[in-house]
């Protein structure tokens, strides 16, 4: 039995960051998560303050938690397009495991502009 299920209820597209080119930001080919293919995420709209992966602090406006194994899709720099339609950026990414703590689920959690 999946613990996350019932929570991950949300659809977000994800787009990556490449890298900066001549006009700014270059995203990779956006990729939905959703719920249908069990890649679904939680999101939750709530403003709090946060360390960026550089050490600076910044204000997080939605904070994204999803399966581990969505890590790879949800580190610094990644643009989001939330449920609402609203696009934010990925300023930190934390994976939280729970060795040793049986019925713990372990998920990501990736802190939003």
């Amino acid at each position: 039995m999946d613990e996350l299920a019932d929570f991950l209820a949300h659809t977000i597209t994800v787009e990556p960051l490449l890298g900066t080119g001549s006009y700014g930001k270059v995203y990779g080919d956006p990729l939905t998560l959703s719920p249908e293919d069990g890649t679904g995420v939680m999101v939750d709209e709530t403003t709090r303050l946060v360390r960026t992966a550089t050490g600076s602090e910044a204000t997080s406006t939605t904070t994204i938690v999803a399966r581990v194994a969505q890590a790879p899709s949800l580190v610094v720099g990644t643009r989001v397009t939330l449920p609402t339609g609203d696009t934010t950026t990925v300023l930190s990414s934390s994976v939280q495991t729970m060795p040793g703590l049986d019925g713990m689920p372990e998920h990501v959690e990736a802190a939003c502009e």
